[in-house]
């Protein structure tokens, strides 16, 4: 299987409006976009067999953001797969029935590691309009035992039609015990009791959405009021860009509970106005402008925002180890652009072992950030030029002769 099918391209028009990127690359004739169709076609080749289809599906995608997941997830492939890692996919975790996209393995060190895209602003608008659609169909639910929470696993094209939707959920509903359902979540260890409770994973369209059941107190039955929608999914509508990637991050953190290794997200914005103070901001919130909150692990109450791993009441989501950044990495310019790879200094499973890129950390010891810079540029990992595809687009030869 192929990303781009070997066939006669004789369309050499730019981008046309309204043009998904995958179109644009399968159909134009030029020099310049055959090399990177090329370039990629090399990289899916080297996926195993069973991952090919879905990729494939999500790189055709409408929207520019599943296209740019998609290559996200080849991009991070292909890297780690040259850097002489064993790449193991979807693994199974502990605790939990969710699978992060890596699991990979080097010099007797293992970690997760998991790909979120920040998208642009419209993107996001639309993800909200569907929700709201989603949070509509969930309320026509008649149930007083139960309320449901939403976590989105993936999004896609806009929905159909939900009426299908509430009845599911209204007949998974309707088989469950509140009381059963309460007495396993009570029983669970803290980390757990999530888990514990009901959930179902249904898709809708492109959709993967899973449901969680939070059982009603006695009080709130009785009483017979109120919304099914409970909440979720944990994403906010997004102006700045370190709003946008904490957010993100967020929602990666929260999915896996307690891990046996190490845990990275390798998180790529696509805006052009990212750059390296939003990852920390979104990190470490206004701690990071004060190193005597870093040493004291708490951020003074009299800040109203926090940071994914540290707040008000000391450190949180200790089960990420470290976040590698990147913005605007795209097909075409993939060798020019720059990964950070940010520690948690708090981490319950640090890193294993040191990625060639720029790093930076806390000394916990000594009250000072540390910066190494990068031992490879992502030109020397993938060995390209820097200026690779070293052309213009449609520059063609004899349009300069």
């Amino acid at each position: 299987m192929k990303l781009f099918e070997d066939k006669l391209r004789t369309d050499p028009s730019p981008l046309r409006h309204g043009e998904s990127g995958y179109k644009f690359l399968d159909r134009v004739d030029d020099p310049f976009w055959e090399t990177v169709r090329t370039k990629l076609n090399e990289w899916f080749s080297q996926l195993p067999a069973d991952e090919q289809a879905g990729l494939y599906g999500r790189f055709r995608q409408k929207y520019r953001k599943h296209a740019d997941a998609a290559f996200w997830e080849l991009f991070l492939h292909e890297m780690f797969r040259r850097l002489g890692f064993s790449i193991e996919h979807h693994p199974d975790v502990p605790y939990t029935d969710n699978h992060p996209d890596f699991l990979m393995s080097k010099d007797n060190c293992e970690f997760y590691l998991e790909a979120v895209i920040v998208g642009d602003p419209e993107e996001e608008a639309l993800f909200e309009h569907e929700v709201s659609r989603i949070e509509a169909a969930i309320n026509k639910v008649r149930n007083h035992n139960f309320w449901v929470f939403l976590e989105v696993d993936r999004d896609g094209e806009p929905l159909p039609s939900l009426k299908p939707l509430t009845k599911k959920i209204s007949d998974w509903l309707n088989t469950l015990d509140p009381d059963h359902a309460n007495a396993s979540m009570e029983s669970a260890p803290n980390h757990d009791k999530l888990t514990a409770l009901p959930h179902k994973s249904i898709t809708v369209g492109d959709w993967q959405l899973k449901f969680t059941a939070i059982p009603r107190s006695e009080a709130a039955r009785v009483a017979g009021r109120g919304r099914t929608f409970g909440g979720g999914p944990i994403r906010t509508r997004w102006v700045d860009d370190h709003v946008a990637i904490a957010s993100n991050l967020e929602h990666k953190a929260s999915k896996y509970g307690l891990l046996d290794k190490p845990f990275v997200i390798a998180l790529m914005s696509v805006r052009a106005t990212t750059h390296g103070e939003h990852y920390l901001r979104a990190l470490f919130g206004p701690a990071y402008d004060y190193p005597t909150m870093m040493s004291e692990k708490k951020i003074q109450p009299h800040f109203s925002n926090i940071g994914l791993w540290i707040d008000h009441d000391g450190t949180r989501r200790e089960i990420v180890s470290a976040v590698l950044g990147a913005t605007m990495v795209q097909p075409w310019s993939f060798p020019r652009q720059r990964i950070t790879v940010r520690h948690n200094p708090w981490a319950d499973h640090p890193l294993c072992l040191v990625l060639p890129f720029a790093n930076v950390s806390f000394d916990t010891q000594n009250g000072h950030w540390l910066e190494r810079d990068e031992s490879s540029t992502i030109a020397e990992v993938f060995d390209v030029a820097p200026d690779w595809p070293g052309m213009e687009p449609f520059e063609r030869v004899d349009d300069l002769a």
